[in-house]
């Protein structure tokens, strides 16, 4: 049984779709870590029984319905399946035509909803839901996204890393991060809509516009906005890093965000390091706090018992409610190195209120912290994988496969793929790849979006340091030209397979 996980960013996601995957393993399946940029040419050619897609919004329900056609069964577990912001309703340019928005009466609506896939007959599609919790269940339910039989509350196997039992095994993974002088505050950047890493700043306006019908100006504020707060997050970084010399400043920008403007804005100071390195977890379980603006990472820290601070002098051009609760806002940057000096000096606490907003803010966004959303998620999809429904069409696979590798604006490009494909060479060859041993220089591999069997077996081996003994291996490997059906060659996907001892 092939099992396909779509992983979006590995500085995010890849940990979590590794334990997920392992588990998978050991009950019989064959699982395929997928990179998403790379899913168009990676995922016909494996031809799962079942994918499960990173999430299902408006930019990728088309290439969704293709699935269906192939009669590849599917399932949802979003990325940012918890984080949830109110908009203006007029940041989406056409609230009349959008069928799938149920009330359009009011003044706000949740982003989600302007992002999400329009049809219903795609979303209809979706074998699971698997929602991170029953918040996240009722609002899909509510706003008629998916029926209630389609949802599960399965928790996020990417949360399961935060639970006391998987701490150890996180602290592993980031051994990296003991590099660093404690005590460490780490600082979390968050702007990458004005700071992308894959576009321009102008690209993404065109593709929220495009792709997702919001409003120009909308979208245009969210640049300037995010940019003045880029700029004041740096400047705080600065005078936070000169004030407290003993302290080790970690900034960490969001993953889809690109490191190279904060190379000129940080001062070049021994403890301000800017660094774009593994997921937020390891790090925060070496930090003494988290400074955060409108980050998810503040529920994050607060599982673990981070205090988290936000600079409410800054601008911050849509709300996350859950980043807010789990947040305590300091008002000016002398409030907030008083906040610091109390975390230092080891006297710093919470009212109570906040406690309980804190913990409110933990239940909205993650639901049930038990460690076992991983085996909860791996469960519904054998589920769905075990009933009789008809399996994928290797026929149309390959149709799909050929028509995503073909199809293209210049017709030189087109006939080189196809006869690439024809005589059986790959379809990036040429003599000028060949000549520079173009496999090891594609640009995915320099890319931020890189993974490899080595790194989804060092994640493994910290596994099993902490989960009971088995009497089965899981292993990791690289997807090699057998493993991929229509002579595919150029594969990065990862297999993760459970062999006998």
């Amino acid at each position: 049984m092939r099992i396909g996980l779509v992983v979006d960013n590995p500085y995010r996601d890849l940990p979590g779709m590794v334990l997920l995957a392992r588990e998978l393993a050991l009950q019989g399946a064959q699982c395929y870590l997928i990179p998403y940029n790379l899913r168009d040419v990676e995922v016909w050619p494996i031809a799962p029984d079942f994918l499960l897609l990173n999430f299902l919004r408006k930019i990728n329900e088309d290439w969704t319905a293709k699935l269906i056609q192939a009669n590849i069964r599917f399932g949802v577990l979003d990325t940012e399946g918890s984080v949830f912001s109110p908009v203006p309703a007029w940041a989406m340019e056409d609230l009349a035509a959008a069928d799938h928005i149920i009330d359009k009466s009011k003044a706000e609506i949740i982003d989600y909803l302007v992002t999400a896939a329009r049809k219903p007959e795609v979303r209809r599609a979706s074998s699971c839901y698997l929602a991170w919790s029953q918040n996240v269940k009722e609002f899909l339910v509510s706003s008629q996204l998916y029926t209630a039989d389609q949802i599960t509350v399965t928790g996020s196997p990417r949360t399961d890393m935060l639970t006391p039992e998987f701490r150890p095994a996180a602290r592993t993974i980031s051994s990296y991060a003991d590099d660093h002088a404690k005590p460490i505050v780490l600082i979390n950047a968050s702007f990458p809509t004005a700071n992308p890493a894959f576009l321009t700043a102008e690209q993404e306006i065109d593709l929220m516009v495009k792709a997702f019908k919001y409003n120009r100006k909308f979208c245009e504020d969210s640049v300037r906005t995010q940019t003045i707060a880029l700029r004041g997050v740096t400047k705080m970084a600065n005078e936070l890093a000169h004030h407290f010399p003993h302290v080790t400043f970690i900034l960490r920008p969001h993953p889809f965000e690109s490191t190279n403007v904060y190379k000129f804005l940080l001062d070049d100071l021994p403890n301000l390091k800017l660094i774009k390195q593994g997921t937020v977890d390891g790090w925060l379980l070496r930090s003494s706090a988290l400074i955060q603006i409108g980050s998810s990472t503040a529920v994050e820290a607060s599982v673990l018992g981070v205090p988290v601070f936000t600079p409410g002098w800054l601008p911050l051009h849509v709300a996350v409610p859950v980043s807010t609760l789990a947040s305590v806002s300091a008002d000016s940057i002398e409030q907030m190195k008083g906040h610091l000096e109390s975390v230092m000096a080891g006297s710093y606490q919470v009212t109570e209120e906040k406690r309980c907003e804190i913990d409110q803010a933990i239940a909205q966004a993650y639901g049930a912290m038990d460690g076992l959303a991983h085996k909860r998620a791996a469960a519904e999809i054998l589920r769905h994988c075990n009933n009789s429904n008809p399996g994928r069409t290797i026929r149309r696979c390959r149709r799909r496969f050929f028509s995503s590798v073909i199809t293209g604006s210049k017709w030189r490009k087109r006939i080189h793929t196809a006869v690439n494909l024809i005589t059986n060479r790959g379809i990036h060859w040429s003599w000028t790849k060949w000549k520079n041993d173009y496999k090891k220089k594609l640009p995915w591999d320099q890319s931020d979006k890189r993974f490899d069997a080595q790194q989804v077996q060092s994640i493994l081996n910290a596994l099993e340091s902490v989960l009971p003994q088995n009497e089965k291996q899981v292993k990791a490997q690289q997807a090699s030209h057998a493993d991929y059906h229509f002579a595919y060659r150029e594969g990065r996907s990862v297999i993760v397979e459970a062999r006998s001892k």
